[in-house]
């Protein structure tokens, strides 16, 4: 083979290889951004939910009536559960929704019991 051949095919092939990273490099960083996007927006609508939980019960309690609402945690897991199931781009069925906020229901507990526990240990410590 002349020596001419080789370099024309040793470019050519330099050239395929790095067009093909930098597809999956840009494929990677979408996907990427994409999750950060459905991350972020559960997060917002999560905060936006609570805040709104939280202002409903003030109302209803300077109206007489006492309203418990859920933690923080709580929302975040539920809204992250139910980005989740949209990003898959299909329509969030009565069971899914049932297992999320089942699943929220169950860390939100797990949390309150951690700081109950941490503050029986340790009567007067921070909780951080």
């Amino acid at each position: 083979m002349k020596p001419e051949y080789v370099s024309l095919i040793s470019g050519f092939l330099g050239a395929v290889l790095g067009a093909v990273v930098s597809l999956a490099s840009v494929w990677l960083q979408q996907r990427a951004q994409e999750r950060r996007d459905r991350v972020k927006l559960a997060l917002d609508a999560a905060v936006k939910e609570y805040e709104s939980a939280e202002k409903y019960a003030k109302f209803m309690t300077k109206n007489g009536q006492r309203i418990v609402t859920r933690d923080l945690g709580y929302y975040v897991v539920l809204h992250s559960r139910l980005w989740e199931q949209l990003a898959a781009g299909k329509p969030i069925s009565k069971e899914q929704w049932v297992a999320a906020h089942q699943q929220a229901v169950e860390i939100s507990e797990a949390t309150v019991e951690f700081y109950k526990s941490r503050r029986e240990a340790q009567p007067g410590a921070p909780l951080s």
